[in-house]
C-alpha cells in the first residue's frame, strides 16, 4: 500500500517539476515517456514495479488534466515523504530520482526553480534512507 502511494505521489511531483517553469513542454513529456520505457524494459514484465511506474505516469497525466497547482502537487509528495519516507526502499527512491532528474532537465536543462525543488527532494531521500 505504501509503495502504491509513493508512486502515486511521484506522479504528482513529476508533474510539479515539469510545470514549475509555467508550462509543461512537449520535451518534458517525451523525456518522461522515454525514461518510463527504459525503466520498464529493465523490469520483469509481470513485476509489481512495472505497475507502480505506470501509476506514476497516469497520475502525472491526471494532474495535468485537472490543472493541479504545481506547489500543491510538490507539497503533497513532500508531506508524504516526511511521513513515510523511511518505509520507501532505496530502489524506489532511485527510480524516482532518475525520473525526476530526467524530466527536470528535458527542456532547456535544469532551471533554478527545478534545482531548488530537486535539492529538497534529494534532502528528503537522504534523510529517510532505508
Amino acid at each position: 500500500m505504501i509503495q502504491t502511494q509513493f508512486y502515486t505521489e511521484l506522479g504528482k511531483v513529476l508533474y510539479a517539476i515539469a510545470f514549475f517553469d509555467g508550462v509543461i513542454q512537449d520535451a518534458e513529456i517525451q523525456e518522461l515517456e522515454r525514461y518510463i520505457k527504459r525503466i520498464l524494459k529493465a523490469l520483469p514484465s509481470e513485476g509489481n514495479e512495472n505497475r507502480m511506474v505506470m501509476i506514476s505516469k497516469l497520475r502525472f497525466y491526471n494532474c495535468r488534466k485537472e490543472q493541479l497547482k504545481p506547489k500543491l502537487a510538490f507539497h503533497s509528495f513532500y508531506n508524504f515523504m516526511e511521513k513515510y519516507g523511511d518505509k520507501i526502499s532505496t530502489h524506489d527512491k532511485d527510480v524516482a530520482n532518475q525520473l525526476l532528474t530526467a524530466i527536470a532537465g528535458a527542456y532547456k536543462g535544469l532551471q533554478q526553480t527545478e534545482i531548488i525543488h530537486l535539492n529538497k527532494i534529494q534532502h528528503l531521500f537522504q534523510n529517510s534512507l532505508k
